[in-house]
């Protein structure tokens, strides 16, 4: 069983901001392969389904992404399964606009979700990180800011592909996620 966990803060106000966009990711995979519902345990809104056979749990943490690190402990704890088996999508302000990369370790390049991630359970689980653009000096602004028509259609672009990165982590693993989609 994999966990795949989109990282945004909960409640109407952040609906489709930058910072919401593992939430976007979540919701659009649950679509796009006929998983549902959703509904509210071990501090997240899971869903339960199937990516090419393999069992998955789709969750979007119900406390704000500074916190996110608690729901994923309480999921892993409830499901056992190891940090390898947790797949986190999350937006990067240090990639570029559109830009996907998968990482299968490593720090919290200052983002405050994945730092509470990895104080909960440690290094060891993939990372789906993608590029909002770069905020200049206003990062907290910028990230809870929503993107212009312009961007959405960037990012729109990405839903698919993402989508296919996340059947290809879970069919044939983090390495070949890697040399297919890095670039």
């Amino acid at each position: 069983m994999k966990i795949i966990v989109g990282l945004g803060n909960p409640g109407e106000k952040y609906r489709k901001t930058r910072h919401n966009i593992g939430f976007d990711i979540i919701d659009y995979i649950c679509s796009e392969r006929n998983i549902v519902p959703f509904a509210s345990k071990y501090k997240s809104l899971i869903a339960k389904g199937a990516i090419a056979d393999s069992q998955v749990v789709l969750a979007k943490p119900q406390q704000y992404m500074n916190n996110s690190g608690e729901a994923v402990l309480a999921l892993m704890g409830t499901l056992k399964v190891k940090p390898e088996d947790i797949i986190v999508v999350y937006d990067d302000f240090a990639l570029r606009l559109g830009q996907v990369r998968i990482r299968k370790n490593g720090s919290a390049g200052g983002h405050n979700g994945i730092k509470s991630i990895i104080a909960n359970i440690g290094e060891n689980f993939v990372r789906v990180r993608i590029g909002i653009g770069c905020p200049g000096n206003e990062a907290v602004d910028f990230v809870l800011s929503r993107f212009s028509i312009e961007e959405a259609k960037v990012i729109s672009g990405l839903y698919v592909s993402i989508n296919e990165c996340i059947e290809e982590i879970i069919v044939n693993g983090i390495e070949s996620a890697m040399n297919k989609f890095n670039r």
